[in-house]
């Protein structure tokens, strides 16, 4: 699936290469109607509810100039707290997700309203026979829950791998949560991840 400039929620959500709506359940919509992917991978990759979903299963982006377009893995493409690798004569201008194919796949986020940016946000996807597990807003950037993929790997359990979710996070502490809050929030919501992507 491309990504490309803004598009309203009816174009991207019912898109027959997903198997469920996508604006809804992942990004927030904003006071246009308007799904701006781009924007929140671009602006605010520490906390934006899509951004998650984008390292586990192998997305790129790709960003252009006057110079020309690069591509660029999302793995690499976050930085830091509000920082990305584009440069600055650079805008984001597509995010290539590859299809998901027969692996099971569920995003989870907790947060005060349907449409706010998640307080905590875990997302488990089946790729190429490999469960991997990732979160939002446990760091300055989305983080892969690398405890956890080996735990699955060896053969622990849902639950079992799902505590090690806080292994190696640094989560922040503000006003809507407590950094043991936000440990908690990851564990369980690793958990409800990766069972419904088990279902």
């Amino acid at each position: 699936m491309l990504f490309g400039p803004p598009q309203d929620t009816p174009t991207t959500g019912p898109s027959p290469v997903v198997s469920r709506p996508v604006g809804p359940q992942v990004g927030p919509i904003d006071d246009e109607g308007i799904d701006p992917t781009n924007n929140q991978v671009a602006s605010r990759p520490e906390i934006s509810a899509d951004v998650p979903v984008a390292g586990p299963t192998g997305t790129t982006v790709v960003a252009r100039s006057a110079d020309g377009e690069r591509t660029i893995a999302a793995a690499d493409f976050f930085t830091g707290f509000l920082e990305t690798a584009l440069r600055e004569d650079e805008l984001l201008t597509e995010i290539r997700v590859p299809k998901a194919g027969s692996g099971g796949f569920d995003y989870q986020k907790f947060n005060r309203r349907a449409q706010d940016w998640a307080i905590v946000g875990a997302v488990a996807a089946t790729v190429a026979g490999e469960r991997r597990v990732a979160l939002v807003n446990m760091g300055s950037t989305p983080i892969r829950c690398t405890s956890v993929e080996a735990a699955l790997a060896g053969g622990a359990s849902i639950a079992d791998a799902a505590a090690l979710a806080a292994d190696g996070t640094e989560a922040p502490q503000d006003l809507n949560a407590s950094v043991e809050y936000r440990e908690h929030l990851a564990r369980v919501l690793v958990r409800r991840a990766l069972e419904a992507a088990s279902a």
